[in-house]
């Protein structure tokens, strides 16, 4: 993988093109950059991107001769101007906008202005990131990029780095949409999954415009199309840690699938690997360099559950069960508190919507396509608790108020799920009439369970 070859380009970008310095003045106009480039044929891969739209409010500040410092609304972006770079007092400006480069991070860039001018000292810009930042990526992979007035984003490869400090550190003389992005990025398809659905990732990135001719002016290279990684050399240890699973690598390294296993209820597995060569022998290390990125990502596993709240204690499933039978639909689970709660459905193909409990029909659900709820307490099998009760001066059953709601009923890869939730009042009568004591449990839970076919 080719990177960071110095050989001469005699593409110019005209940002620090000689014309007498303007100061900037309000009201200041963040919505289009000046044109201040000279026009010539491009003799490189990059690609225009359109310029991002602001967003938000924009930080100003008044600062002098005597230099000064701002900070971004959000306190991302940190800017020193040195003493001298200006001759007058002058506003400064920090707009964010809409990203429009893939790979940017923090979901923002910034419109520095006054665009347009030279100042006579650099000014250094550090951008700070935070670890969510670098899901997907690495550290080392970050770097700084503008996007000049043609539309191009050049990337900076000299950017410092602060592994401690969490910064990225550039210094310019001249202003434009600035922001911090990823070289390398490991994505995945879809990041959140359920059991027996698979994620595929695929490695991305701009090594291959990183291997251009660095601009004579600033050391910049322009970017190009993200695209996936076709080079396997230097893609080694692809590896997982978390939830349990299976990551099956493609031949050419450069992708892989990965399957959580069915018995994870619920968690995440990070998926890494490693590129390596990544800065070549002629480039000076940046600092904690060590020629390779290390790759992570995070997919999150939302799997099979069943919790429950009874009488205001909750408790989590311990097993759980998803039931068709041929005339109902079975939902249980035993919780860690050690009690057992089933929802008898009369229905054997479920469909989003609330289905009321049963009354004089809960010895026939399918009838009506009610359904039953009963609960054990720590496993005393004596004492069953019902979602019905029978008054003494009736014969008919009274059901319980509530519903079983159903939100989804969903095919992954051949395997069905339910997501739903319940609340009912159960009921355990002891004696007869009329000296009936009737005990009840209210309850309330939510459930995601695979259905199998009895």
């Amino acid at each position: 993988m080719k990177r960071f070859l110095y050989v001469p380009l005699f593409f110019f970008v005209g940002l620090l093109a000689c014309q007498k310095a303007t100061e900037a003045v309000n009201p200041v106009n963040t919505n289009k950059p000046s044109d201040t480039t000279t026009h010539t044929s491009p003799t490189h891969s990059g690609v225009v991107y359109e310029h991002g739209t602001p967003v938000g409010q924009p930080t100003q500040k008044t600062i002098g001769p005597q230099g000064g410092t701002m900070t971004s609304a959000d306190g991302t972006l940190a800017m020193t101007i040195p003493a001298g770079a200006v001759s007058k007092a002058t506003t400064f400006t920090m707009q964010p906008v809409k990203p429009t480069l893939p790979g940017l991070i923090g979901e923002q860039s910034f419109r520095l202005l006054p665009e347009g001018q030279t100042f006579a000292q650099p000014i250094t810009l550090q951008y700070h990131y935070d670890a969510d930042s670098l899901d997907g990526t690495s550290a080392q992979a970050l770097f700084m990029a503008y996007q000049d007035s043609d539309g191009y984003w050049n990337a900076l490869p000299k950017t410092a780095l602060d592994e401690t400090a969490q910064t990225l550190t550039v210094s310019t003389k001249h202003f434009s949409d600035w922001g911090a992005f990823a070289e390398y990025m490991l994505t995945a398809s879809p990041d959140v999954i359920f059991p027996a659905q698979s994620s595929t990732l695929d490695i991305v990135g701009y090594g291959d415009d990183f291997s251009q001719p660095l601009h004579e002016l600033d050391d910049a290279v322009k970017l190009a199309h993200q695209k996936t990684l076709e080079d396997p050399a230097n893609i080694k240890n692809w590896r997982y840690a978390g939830s349990s699973g299976t990551l099956e690598v493609a031949k050419a390294r450069t992708s892989a699938t990965f399957w959580p296993s069915e018995s994870v209820a619920k968690g995440k597995t990070v998926i890494k690997v490693d590129i390596y060569n990544i800065i070549p022998a002629e480039q000076s290390p940046r600092g904690s360099a060590t020629g390779k990125v290390e790759l992570l990502k995070t997919i999150r596993i939302e799997g099979a559950y069943f919790r429950a709240t009874v009488n205001g204690k909750s408790s989590e499933g311990k097993v759980w069960h998803g039931l068709v039978t041929a005339n109902q639909t079975s939902i249980g689970g035993l919780l860690v508190s050690g009690d057992y709660i089933d929802l008898a459905i009369g229905q054997t193909d479920l469909h989003p919507g609330r289905i009321a409990y049963a009354g004089d029909d809960a010895t026939n659900l399918a009838s009506t396509g009610n359904a039953l709820a009963t609960l054990e307490i720590d496993g005393d099998l004596t004492r069953e608790y019902v979602s019905w009760y029978s008054p003494c001066e009736g014969e008919h059953l009274i059901p319980s108020s509530g519903y079983i709601t159903i939100d989804e009923v969903k095919e992954f890869y051949g395997v069905t799920y339910v997501r739903g939730s319940f609340e009912v009042t159960t009921y355990w009568e002891e004696g007869e009439c009329p000296d009936v004591k009737l005990d009840k449990k209210t309850i309330s839970g939510e459930f995601r369970v695979q259905l199998k076919k009895k």
